[in-house]
């Protein structure tokens, strides 16, 4: 049964190669194998001789088929026991653009042969361009009456299928914790909130604001359809660092201290902007349209506890700083906003040239 698709399939991949998007693919788990048809960029493929780097021709793929098959064999696995599953039946279509001889993707084919009793399985692919363009993969993932979208990156080259609701919201909970706590503009805006001098209970208020207003944002692009480009969303979540860094400068050299609720009403304001950026990385690390619900809320929870882990490691800096001196902490306090000043101006003028 499976080499009579694996032939039709054969003939349908000169139509599949023109059809199929750069770096996607699907997986279709059928009659004890998984089919995988997959757009690869050739750059991702070393120590091929070819007359132009990134490109094929038609005999060199010939020549060089042993070679992109072996890669192939090893850098697009599907694991089963925690071992690679064979892949039979291999074959490599060549479609290059009318009017030239040469293509910088190639799409490939083949089964994967399925174990006899069902076993969680973790499909991995390691074959990677050098161009920013070619460093992730979209692969829909089928059965019969269930399908689901694979996101793989070099820095998450490798997915289990079919996870439980319980599993998107745990793993996107490390993803929302991990990219506040890389992600330094978010981080530097909540040391700005921070350096307010402001007692607990106005902090808990700042804080609750951010979360409700990129809670906010990102509900509304997930399910609403909002969308903004990154040129304008990342210039603008730079602006909000200058904007509040500023205005409490100006509030400071005024020796009186910004009102409370207008303080947390412009938290919500610029924690809107926020939730764009946090849609969008969402976005990008792949959001799989049958478990919205639980990707949002994990990602969500887990900014909730990077942005709580910031703050405590920053309250307990603050007060350690005071404990050896009042001033220490004051002068603590005013760094965090000058550097919110000079890192969000430059994050501004770099990320609006293009060059950030």
């Amino acid at each position: 049964m499976w080499r009579t698709l694996l032939l039709w399939l054969a003939l349908c991949l000169p139509c599949q190669a023109h059809l199929m998007v750069a770096q996607h693919g699907t997986l279709n788990l059928a009659h004890g194998g998984a089919y995988m048809v997959l757009s690869l960029p050739v750059s991702a493929f070393q120590g091929l001789s070819l007359k132009t780097p990134g490109r094929i021709t038609l005999p060199e793929l010939k020549a060089e088929h042993g070679a992109i098959e072996a890669q192939l064999q090893r850098g697009a696995q599907l694991l089963g026991y925690g071992k690679p599953l064979p892949l039979q039946g291999v074959m490599l279509s060549f479609s290059a653009n009318e009017g030239s001889d040469s293509t910088d993707q190639l799409v490939a084919l083949g089964r994967y042969a399925l174990p006899p009793r069902e076993t969680p399985l973790i499909f991995r692919v390691g074959l990677y361009g050098a161009a920013p363009a070619e460093r992730r993969y979209e692969i829909t993932v089928t059965r019969p009456g269930d399908s689901e979208l694979l996101v793989l990156t070099p820095d998450s080259d490798s997915r289990p299928l079919w996870r439980s609701a319980w599993a998107v919201l745990s793993d996107d909970f490390g993803l929302g914790v991990n990219h506040i706590l890389t992600g330094f503009d978010h981080m530097l805006f909540l040391l700005v909130v921070l350096s307010a001098g402001w007692r607990w209970r106005a902090v808990l208020l700042a804080l609750s604001a951010f979360t409700v207003g990129h809670a906010i944002t990102l509900a509304a692009c997930v399910w609403g359809g909002l969308a903004a480009p990154p040129a304008i969303v990342e210039p603008a979540i730079a602006a909000t660092i200058v904007g509040m860094a500023l205005l409490d400068w100006r509030a400071r050299m005024r020796g009186a201290a910004m009102p409370t609720g207008l303080r947390i009403g412009l938290v919500f304001g610029f924690a809107l902007i926020h939730g764009l950026g946090f849609a969008g990385a969402l976005a990008e690390l792949g959001l799989d349209p049958g478990h919205r619900l639980p990707a949002v809320a994990g990602f969500n929870l887990g900014i909730e506890a990077g942005q709580l882990l910031v703050a405590a490691l920053y309250g307990l800096a603050l007060w350690l700083a005071r404990r050896v001196d009042e001033g220490h902490g004051l002068r603590l306090a005013r760094l965090a906003n000058w550097t919110g000043i000079a890192a969000g101006s430059f994050w501004l003028a770099s990320r609006l040239l293009g060059v950030g």
